[in-house]
Order: C-alpha cells, then sequence, then structure tokens
C-alpha cells in the first residue's frame, strides 16, 4: 500500500524567508546603481551650471563644452534648451535645431512656449538652408578655386620690321611721278629752239614757206600734249604716292598708340598706351 508523507512543518515560513533574501540581495544590488546616478546627476547640475556662468562671461565655446559634458551624463530637456541658446551664438545651426526641436516636444508645458520653439525652429531652418549654406559655398568655392589647365602658349612670331607695301607703293609711284615731270621739262627745254623757229616763221616777211610754217606748228603742238601728259601724270603719281605714305603713317600711329576705356568706382579710367 503506498502512502503519501504529509507536507513538512513551517513549509510556508521557509518560502517567506527565501523571499525575502531575494529581495534583500535586489535591493542591495540597485542601491550602487542608485547611487551612481545621484552621483552623475549632481555632477551634471555642476557642469550645468558652470556651463551657464561661461555663458554670462561671454565664452560661449567653453560653454558649450560643458553643457556636452553635463548632457552625456544627464540629458535633461532643459540642458538641451539652453544649450540650444549658446548654440546659436556660435553659428552651429543644425545642431541647435535638435536641441530645439527636443526642447520643444520634451519641455514646453503649453501651446504658447510650444508655438515660439516652432517659430525660431522655422527662422532658423531659412536662414540655414537659404543664406548660410550658400555664403558657406561660395566661401569654400573662393577659397578653393578650380585649377585652370592652360594650353601650352604658341610662340609668337615677330611682326617683320621692313617698310610696309603701302609705303613701297607710295615711294615707287613718287619716283615714277617725279620722272614723269622731270621728262616734262626736258621736253620743254629740247622744244625751246622749235618754238623760236615757230615764232621766226609767224612774223610777215619772212621766207619760210607754208610746209615749212605747218610743220613747226605740228610739231610743237604734239611737244605740247606730251609736255601736258608727262606733267599731268607726273602730278597725278605724285598726288597718289604722297596719300599712300600719309596712309601708312597712320597706320603704324595706330599700332604704336591705343586708348582703353576701363570702369572704375569714380566712372570710367582713360588708359592711353604708346609703343616706340
Amino acid at each position: 500500500m503506498l502512502c503519501l508523507s504529509p507536507s513538512p512543518p513551517h513549509s510556508s515560513t521557509l518560502r517567506w524567508l527565501i523571499v525575502s533574501a531575494c529581495l534583500a540581495c535586489v535591493l542591495a544590488s540597485s542601491a550602487p546603481v542608485k547611487a551612481q546616478d545621484a552621483d552623475n546627476s549632481a555632477r551634471a547640475e555642476a557642469l550645468y551650471i558652470t556651463a551657464i556662468k561661461l555663458y554670462n562671461e561671454g565664452r560661449n565655446r567653453e560653454a558649450v563644452a560643458k553643457f556636452d559634458e553635463a548632457i552625456a551624463l544627464d540629458p535633461r530637456p532643459i540642458f538641451h534648451c539652453n544649450r540650444a541658446a549658446v548654440l546659436l551664438k556660435v553659428n552651429e545651426l543644425d545642431r541647435a535645431i535638435t536641441d530645439l526641436t527636443l526642447c520643444r516636444d520634451e519641455y514646453a508645458t503649453d501651446a504658447s512656449e510650444r508655438a515660439q520653439i516652432d517659430a525660431q525652429l522655422l527662422a532658423i531652418t531659412l536662414v540655414d538652408a537659404s543664406i548660410l549654406r550658400t555664403s558657406r559655398q561660395l566661401a569654400a568655392r573662393i577659397a578653393n578655386p578650380p585649377v585652370l589647365v592652360r594650353a601650352p602658349a604658341e610662340p609668337v612670331q615677330a611682326a617683320p620690321t621692313g617698310p610696309s607695301a603701302l609705303r613701297l607703293t607710295g615711294y615707287a609711284t613718287l619716283a615714277t611721278g617725279s620722272a614723269l615731270m622731270i621728262g616734262a621739262g626736258v621736253l620743254d627745254l629740247s622744244s625751246a629752239p622749235t618754238r623760236r623757229r615757230f615764232e621766226s616763221a609767224s612774223k610777215p616777211g619772212t621766207e619760210t614757206t607754208r610746209a615749212e610754217y605747218e610743220m613747226l606748228r605740228a610739231q610743237l603742238r604734239t611737244r605740247q600734249v606730251w609736255f601736258y601728259s608727262l606733267g599731268l601724270g607726273g602730278i597725278a603719281l605724285n598726288t597718289v604716292g604722297i596719300g599712300a605714305l600719309i596712309l601708312d603713317g597712320i597706320q603704324r600711329d595706330t599700332q604704336r598708340a591705343s586708348l582703353t576705356l576701363m570702369p572704375s568706382r569714380q566712372g570710367v579710367t582713360l588708359h592711353m598706351g604708346l609703343a616706340f
């Protein structure tokens, strides 16, 4: 026959002793954690007060560093709210936006405070997006200009220093025209005996025949035609030669001198350059 033994005496008392021992262990293990949390909170409070003092003294960068240490120990929302104000002073807008968002969500107590923080966030976001980022990009481009790869310079050939074609033409035309005028003078001198004979033949009472008279007259007329042709041709060629030389001189003066208008703060500045 199978017999079951009854429950041992005082089993409930033993159970309570075991539970009490466990609770004591738990409390004993949590006591150092609570003490450490309290210590971190006290240190964070001291760092927070130091950060406020530094901010009041205008030492904003040092104040931000103390706020960072305080938040690392105890991330209270009020710490983030105050750090945001200092971050705005040092133009760290991205971090300030993050702190203000946390301040609005976890610290603001009424709709009025949240509305003020939202307006501030909107203003900071607009400034950061439309002004500061553009100015930073511009400053970066100015500080680091793109490197321009220049093509190798081609050798510059020296301009010819001899007389120009226009000058040569002017000299040649002047020489030809002078030769024609000299020829006209020589022809006029050589026609003097014929002219005197014609004048003698034209006087009444001379023994010159009609045929001789007409021959002398024809010779003088032919010489006169040549004289005027050579003279007028020489004058025309000399005029052309002189004009060519004048044009050549104008071109050379234009190449040696230059005028440039440059804008300036006072208006326009005239620059004149001369090459000799």
